[in-house]
């Protein structure tokens, strides 16, 4: 079945749409209102309060652009791992990967601020990826830097993602001051602005910007396929990070690199959740870019081609069951 999304065929663009749709059916057969919990920063905050106001957007056109959302970072992730060579042969791999693991996480289906911050957060990643190799790097880090500024005003426990820039500066070696300067003046820009606005519009409120942690359990999902799905998410991630374990010597300096900015990601977006947890458990979204790179490595490491095969068979059996029981 992942047989062909290893092709880097044109064609394989329209399929891995089609195969992202019949994943979330469910959710366009019954559209919901976007998710809110106490993470949401300010931006998704008004966003939501717009779309609820009298002749706001009707509730069918929220599961369209969530999967819109999605396929897009699906294909940034993809890009990122391909350009970085992180998995050699795979195609398609990484997006699918991804379209697979946000339909098994609990509200991957719906929008909601962590699925929005995403979109901001991939592509920090991706200029990471570049920056780490670059040694006129100051201009990335910053916006960089910035994207995670504006992810965190979209979903606050996005702040923790501020340590990657600074991972990614570590790793390079002696870098000047200025670079460090860089990324977090990116950072800062949308709260400075933001802030400015209000005080402007005489409406200062900097809680709407910066919130307390309030450390608790997040939701595990509502649904009753919840432990399947992260018994089948958490299988091909042990693959994944087994194999980049075992390979990591032997790969190239950019690639380990990149690696390692996956597996902090992926240490921070476990972390997070529990800073403003969420009853239904929408925080987990954040794990998606991290945990789907490493399920696309489970998918292309293994010599046994019916492993990865059967690893995929089980993740897309749940989501059935999923769609049956929505």
């Amino acid at each position: 079945m992942t047989g062909p999304f290893r092709s880097q065929s044109p064609l394989t663009y329209p399929l891995l749409f089609v195969y992202g749709l019949l994943l979330r059916l469910s959710a366009f057969l019954d559209p919901s209102p976007p998710v809110t919990a106490p993470a949401d920063g300010f931006l998704y905050a008004g966003l939501v309060s717009a779309t609820a106001m009298p002749g706001g957007a009707p509730p069918v056109l929220f599961p369209f652009v969530a999967y819109l959302l999605v396929f897009v970072q699906a294909l940034t992730l993809d890009g990122l791992m391909n350009r970085e060579r992180l998995l050699p042969g795979a195609g398609r791999l990484p997006a699918m990967s991804y379209l697979l693991v946000t339909a098994l996480l609990p509200d991957g289906w719906r929008l909601s601020a962590p699925l929005l911050a995403n979109t901001l957060v991939l592509p920090a990643l991706s200029l990471l990826g570049a920056a780490m190799n670059n040694r006129r790097a100051g201009r990335l880090m910053f916006l960089a830097g910035l994207l995670v500024g504006l992810a965190t005003l979209v979903h606050f426990p996005a702040v923790l993602f501020l340590l990657l820039p600074y991972w990614a500066i570590v790793s390079m070696g002696p870098f000047p001051a200025a670079v460090w300067v860089l990324a977090l003046t990116g950072f800062l820009l949308p709260f400075y602005y933001t802030l400015s606005l209000q005080y402007l519009l005489s409406a200062w409120d900097p809680a709407s910007v910066w919130k307390a942690f309030r450390p608790g359990l997040p939701g595990m999902g509502a649904s009753g396929t919840g432990p399947w799905a992260w018994a089948v998410l958490l299988l091909p991630l042990a693959s994944g990070v087994w194999h980049v374990n075992r390979q990591v010597f032997r790969m190239l300096i950019r690639s380990r690199k990149c690696w390692y900015l996956f597996l902090l990601h992926l240490a921070l977006a476990a972390v997070a959740p529990f800073l403003l947890p969420s009853p239904a458990g929408s925080g987990w979204v954040s794990l998606a870019p991290a945990l789907s790179a490493l399920h696309a490595n489970a998918y292309v490491q293994p010599r046994r081609r019916w492993v990865p095969e059967l690893m995929h068979w089980a993740c897309l059996l749940v989501t059935v069951f999923a769609n049956l029981s929505a």
